[in-house]
């Protein structure tokens, strides 16, 4: 017995009030504080998609938590760097009128009028991650560049 109680008919709020009582803590953290809970009610479930056959991640970014966050950081950046590459060729040739006014031609043609940004609940949807202001901002930023 532990603590006058049947360690195997315990409940989980005797756990951890025993946790409490055995293990005392002055951390003010209550994130810091020792717990007894199972592994998926701490650490959330991963998806099974996220790995191959061989069992290694699919996505360079897996180990940093936000794999779909840094594959579209790093999307992002290669498009940057694409539309730098595009401006240098420009600016070492002469735009002709046609080209202008194909641009315009195809910029009208969209027909969806004015863009807007994506709420950051929109983008969380769309990537499948939650995100934190820092992230959504950063995304935003980059996608300004370009």
């Amino acid at each position: 017995k532990m603590m006058g109680i049947d360690p195997d008919s315990m409940t989980d709020e005797q756990l951890e009030n025993a946790i409490k009582y055995l293990l005392p803590t002055s951390l003010y953290a209550k994130d810091a504080r020792p717990t007894m809970k199972h592994p998926f009610e701490v650490f959330p479930k991963r998806k099974e998609t996220l790995f191959g056959p061989d069992g290694r991640p699919k996505a360079a970014g897996f180990y940093t938590g936000s794999p779909a966050y840094q594959d579209l950081i790093y999307n992002l950046n290669k498009q940057q760097n694409t539309v730098e590459k595009v401006e240098v060729a420009k600016k070492t040739e002469p735009d002709s009128p046609d080209d202008v006014n194909a641009a315009a031609r195809a910029f009208e043609a969209d027909g969806e009028g004015p863009s807007r940004w994506l709420t950051q609940e929109e983008l969380e949807t769309k990537i499948g991650e939650k995100l934190n202001e820092k992230q959504y901002g950063v995304i935003i930023k980059r996608l300004s560049y370009v």
